[in-house]
């Protein structure tokens, strides 16, 4: 899955990644060869690549890197769903029965 990055981003290590030859020279100590995927990396640390950069990630990113990466599900014009609006609730002041919520005298 190739990515355009809109913001600089830290892949975290054991992320199998497709790189240019430029991008994989700048990182080539922290990088292990695929053994199994010619021309796939996987990085031994995690990785920082700058907003502009176009990676290619092979297989799945773990659903909770998603949002980090903005690859939110989106609609066939790419544009991600839009947000619910959630009900407002109001917290109270005080907590009765003489003591704070850490057991302690108010």
């Amino acid at each position: 899955m190739k990515i355009k990055l809109t913001q600089t981003i830290i892949v975290p290590a054991g992320v199998a990644l497709r790189l240019t030859d430029a991008q994989m020279a700048a990182r080539s100590h922290v990088l292990e060869t695929d053994e199994k995927n010619k021309g796939v990396f996987i990085p031994v640390e995690a990785l920082q690549f700058k907003a502009g950069e176009t990676i290619d990630v092979v297989g799945d990113l773990p659903k909770g890197l998603l949002p980090i990466y903005d690859l939110a599900v989106r609609d066939k014009k790419g544009k991600p769903p839009k947000a619910k609006k959630l009900p407002s609730v109001q917290a109270e002041d005080t907590v009765e029965g003489g003591q704070d919520e850490a057991g302690g005298e108010q």
